[in-house]
């Protein structure tokens, strides 16, 4: 095939990427459905878990009716790798990304907020770290409208503005997937640090190992794809490289989320009740954290409350120092 295909010649792929994201829609819906009736919360309630759920689900539907319109809908326009001939195709096409950008950088949030918290360092998360982050986000979505109207404005000069567009998200893309690199080691490390003395507990450091990888390699495959369709005007647009584009980037990671996220978050009398530290027993969090409202249950998450009885031991045995040194680190295992 030409660098620029027809939409009519890829039907095919495109229905069949449709149906998966339809699928993984209903998987994510399913999921928020479940999470929000266990856990009793008010709509107004958003936990981490849910929101990223949303996300996903707004994602996903983007996908949904944008293949399938593109797929039904009589038109001559053409297909260059995310970009359309047909002005409106793109800025939906752009709108998926950014959607499923978001969502992910949702984690990497969370992720910052653990490491922060473990440091002791909740207030300097929440007094700066947090607040640049969601403004950097927000940033980003104007440089998107910009790109949009200059889509709109400078129609003939079409090839300049798609290669601005794709050198956004090149750049997006690698931040993306510097920071799940980066924090994911720190996490990594920072559970190493804890004992792991049960099967399900190395369960969940080899599914943090596999999610920082797997992520990492996701975004910035990404990036050098955006890069490539940028710069290299003799790529060829067949199935393989759609499905690359589409499957592997964004699919592929929204499943292994959903797999990860699949078990219901544990009830909030549980996630409070006090445990044993010694005996190596920990709160029924997950290491993804997405599971409690972060606001309702950053003790519980993220520092160890012992019983009546632990504490006393731990008060005679132990120094001020050592005790700080526990204090700053919270097992996030189930």
């Amino acid at each position: 095939m030409a660098h620029n295909a027809s939409v009519s010649s890829l039907k095919d792929i495109f229905i069949v990427l449709g149906s998966l994201y339809a699928l993984l829609l209903i998987i994510a819906i399913v999921q928020l459905f479940r999470i929000h009736q266990i856990r009793k919360f008010p709509i107004r309630r958003f936990s981490t878990q849910k929101t990223f759920l949303f996300l996903l689900s707004l994602t996903c539907l983007l996908r949904t009716v944008f293949f399938f319109v593109i797929t039904f809908v009589e038109t001559n326009s053409t297909f260059d790798m995310g970009k359309f001939s047909v002005e409106p195709f793109t800025m939906i096409d752009d709108f998926g990304c950014i959607t499923f950008f978001t969502t992910f950088c949702l984690l990497i949030l969370f992720w910052i907020e653990i490491v922060y918290h473990s440091r002791n360092k909740t207030r300097t998360y929440r007094a700066k770290v947090r607040p640049i982050f969601l403004v950097l986000i927000l940033i980003v979505y104007v440089l998107q409208v910009a790109i949009w109207v200059l889509i709109y404005t400078l129609k003939n000069h079409r090839e300049l503005v798609d290669k601005i567009d794709n050198t956004f998200y090149s750049v997006l893309s690698l931040g993306a997937g510097l920071g799940f690199f980066y924090y994911g080691i720190k996490l990594t490390l920072k559970l190493r640090r804890n004992p792991i003395n049960s099967p399900g507990k190395k369960r969940k450091l080899i599914e943090v190992i596999l999610f920082t990888l797997l992520c990492t390699a996701c975004f910035i495959g990404r990036s050098l794809i955006f890069l490539t369709i940028s710069f290299y005007r003799n790529l060829d647009i067949n199935y393989i490289n759609v499905f690359i584009y589409y499957g592997i980037t964004e699919i592929l990671p929204s499943v292994f989320v959903i797999i990860l996220f699949r078990k219901m978050p544990p009830r909030k009398s549980i996630v409070h009740e006090s445990i044993r530290v010694e005996s190596g027993e920990y709160d029924s969090v997950q290491v993804m954290g997405i599971n409690d409202d972060l606001e309702t249950s950053k003790q519980p998450l993220l520092s160890t409350n012992t019983s009546t009885s632990t504490s006393t031991t731990t008060t005679n045995t132990n120094t001020e120092k050592e005790k700080k040194k526990k204090k700053g680190i919270k097992s996030i295992f189930k």
